[in-house]
């Protein structure tokens, strides 16, 4: 059975922002430059600021549940070694 998974259009908490009315503004400007100029981008500059240095820490993927790793083993011929290397689809799972 498949289970429901829920998806939130939630943004995270230290992105929430009061900058949407101002962006038609924003798109008026031929460049970056020129916006960080004007009087309008002064004004929202420490709410954009705050946004662009934020760090957002998010659990997108359930924890993995504990099991023994799978192990490939090969051996080669010319030097006679045995090498064993855990398989990466066990060390990190497809989402």
């Amino acid at each position: 059975m498949v289970s429901a998974i829920s998806l939130q259009s939630k943004t995270p908490t230290g992105l929430e922002h009061q900058l949407n009315d101002f962006f038609p503004e924003l798109l008026k400007f031929d460049s970056t430059k020129e916006m960080e100029k004007s009087a309008i981008y002064q004004e929202i500059k420490p709410e954009v600021e705050r946004i662009l240095n934020a760090v957002v820490e998010e659990n997108f993927a359930p924890l993995a549940q504990s099991e023994p790793p799978a192990v490939a083993g090969g051996f080669n011929i010319e030097s006679r070694n045995l090498n064993a290397k855990e398989s990466p689809a066990k060390v990190h799972p497809p989402a």
